[in-house]
C-alpha cells in the first residue's frame, strides 16, 4: 500500500499540529481534489462542465494552437466590446 502522509505525520496532525502547504497541494493533487475541499470540505471552483470542457481541451493543444486559439478569444472579445459600445452610445 502506498502511503503519501506518514503515520508519524498523521499523529501529528491529530494532535493539533498544522500540516505544512506543500504537504496539503501533494495530498490534494494524489486525491484529485482542490485544496479548498481539503481545508473546508467545500469546493470553492465555479468553473462550470462547459468551461472545464474548454480548459481540458485547451491544456491538449500545442504551444501554436494554443496561441491561435488566443488570438481568436481575443478578437471575439474586441469585437463584444465593440458592439457594447456601439449599443450603449445609442441609449445616451
Amino acid at each position: 500500500m502506498y502511503e503519501i502522509v506518514p503515520s508519524g505525520t498523521l499523529s501529528a496532525w491529530k494532535k493539533g499540529q498544522e500540516p505544512r502547504a506543500y504537504t496539503i497541494c501533494n495530498l490534494a493533487n494524489f486525491l484529485g481534489t482542490s485544496i479548498d475541499f481539503l481545508l473546508t470540505g467545500k469546493d470553492k471552483s465555479s468553473i462550470t462542465s462547459e468551461e472545464q470542457t474548454l480548459l481540458i481541451g485547451f491544456r491538449q493543444l500545442d504551444t501554436r494552437d494554443r496561441e491561435d486559439l488566443l488570438g481568436n478569444l481575443q478578437m471575439k472579445l474586441d469585437n463584444a466590446k465593440k458592439g457594447d459600445i456601439i449599443s450603449n452610445s445609442g441609449n445616451a
